[in-house]
């Protein structure tokens, strides 16, 4: 699977940005989350991992959530995103754009230099 690729820790500072998206879409809960994460190309990630994560955007203001009732077993936990969500989605999203450029700027620069090593 491709997500699979990608290094944990890579997957870890990005997985807040990627989740806030998918909730900027409409809310979820976590199946869904960890499906949309899936087709994403993310991998399979677990609830071990989602729920700590989503419990954190919670404390932040980011996320909230409420109960739903499911016709077939016990309730579920359906997550929002808030308004400090959005909020902080756009600032994530300018912060993320300007990492990415510079990490481009300089394995563009390594891989132009050959194998020469220096900058």
């Amino acid at each position: 699977m491709e997500g699979e690729r990608w290094a944990s820790d890579w997957i870890r500072a990005a997985l807040p940005l990627v989740v806030l998206s998918v909730l900027h879409r409409g809310e979820a809960h976590g199946y869904v989350l960890l499906q949309s994460l899936r087709s994403l190309g993310l991998g399979s990630l677990r609830g071990s991992t989602l729920y700590p994560l989503l419990a954190r955007q919670e404390e932040l203001g980011r996320v909230e959530h409420r109960w739903e009732p499911d016709s077939g077993g016990p309730p579920r936990k359906v997550f929002a995103i808030t308004q400090v969500g959005r909020r902080d989605l756009v600032t994530l999203s300018e912060d993320w754009a300007g990492l990415n450029t510079i990490v481009t700027a300089a394995v563009t620069a390594a891989t132009a230099s050959g194998t020469g090593g220096e900058w």
